[in-house]
Order: structure tokens, then sequence, then C-alpha cells
């Protein structure tokens, strides 16, 4: 009988013998370029920040998030070449001003770095979901899994720097609860608007 590691296998490789010669999807074609320019971006902005930061736990964490989209700029470049697809004109060095001072508290740099993953867990997620070459599919679903290390990284470290950051609470119910007057919903009801 055969193990479901070793079918899942056999299937992967057929797939991808059968997209082979498949051209990218415009879907794939415009998620990887958002991506591309995204990661272009904030590596900028995390080299700018690695001029500048005092704490050494995150310094740490930048330079981790750099090689992140360091490594995804890599893999982006990587597919363009294959494609034989010209490489989109991102952010580079020329957009940093070596010389800028720090605008930023270290704080707010892992604040910044957790609220971008946040945006790039869906945006990835899109992406993802949108995608059916098996070599994109297999680079989106990277991309989530280092979204999701990055974020829980800076998760922790906001709070082991005593940052709480949480959405509003509110209070829990005490009883199943229904709602019986229909002028609940007369206030969105579109016939009732005036």
């Amino acid at each position: 009988m055969e193990s479901e590691g070793s079918s899942r296998d056999k299937t992967k490789k057929r797939t991808e013998e059968h997209q082979q010669h498949k051209k990218l999807a415009a879907s794939e074609l415009a998620d990887l370029f958002e991506n591309y320019l995204g990661d272009s971006l904030f590596s900028c902005v995390f080299k700018h920040h690695l001029q500048v930061v005092e704490d050494e736990e995150i310094k740490d964490y930048i330079e981790f998030a750099l090689d992140i989209s360091t490594k995804h700029l890599t893999m982006v470049k990587e597919i363009y070449t294959k494609e034989n697809i010209p490489v989109p004109a991102g952010f580079g060095d020329q957009d940093i001003r070596k010389e800028a001072p720090r605008l930023f508290s270290d704080m707010f740099m892992v604040f910044y770095i957790t609220e971008m993953t946040r945006a790039g867990l869906l945006t990835y997620g899109g992406a993802l979901s949108s995608s059916s070459r098996q070599d994109i599919v297999d680079y989106f679903d990277m991309c989530i899994q280092d979204t999701s290390k990055t974020y829980r990284r800076g998760i922790e470290l906001l709070l082991a720097k005593g940052m709480d950051i949480l959405p509003p609470n509110i209070p829990y119910p005490s009883k199943v609860d229904f709602i019986d007057k229909r002028s609940f919903t007369s206030a969105i009801n579109v016939k009732n608007r005036h």
C-alpha cells in the first residue's frame, strides 16, 4: 500500500510535468509583480532601519525580515528570468538616503514590520488562492509560511518589550439571545430608508 506522502509526491510530479510549458496566468503575473514591488520597498525600509536601530534584539528581528524580503526578491527574479520576462524596476539602494536621520523609535520599527506582515498574510493568501501553476503555488505557500514566522516573531518581541497591541475587547455573552423586534433591522432595511 502506498503512503500518503509518496502518492502526493507522484501527483505533484505529474502536475509539474503537465505544467512545464504552461505560461503564467494574468493573476499570477500581477501577484508576482505586486510581491516584487512590495518586497523591494520593504528591503529599502529595513536597510534604513538597520542604519539607525539601537536595540540588538530589534536589530536581529529587522535583519530576519530583510533576509526574508531578499529571499523573495531573488525567487521572483528567477521566475521572471525563467519566463523571459523583464524583471520589474522595483525600489533599490538608489532610493535610500544613507545619511537620513532616525525618524522612528526601535519599537515602532517592530510594530511597522508586524503590521506589514498582517497585510502580507492577506495578500499572499489571495495570491495563493488565485494561482494554479505548481511552482507559483509553492512560492506563495512559502511566502505565507515566511510571513507567518515574521509576524509571530514580531508579536513575541513586542510583548517581550512590554508593548501589547490588541484589538478592542467586548464583554463575553452570558446567554444565547435572539432579536425579536423588526425595528432592530429597520435602520439598515433599504425599503425603510429615507
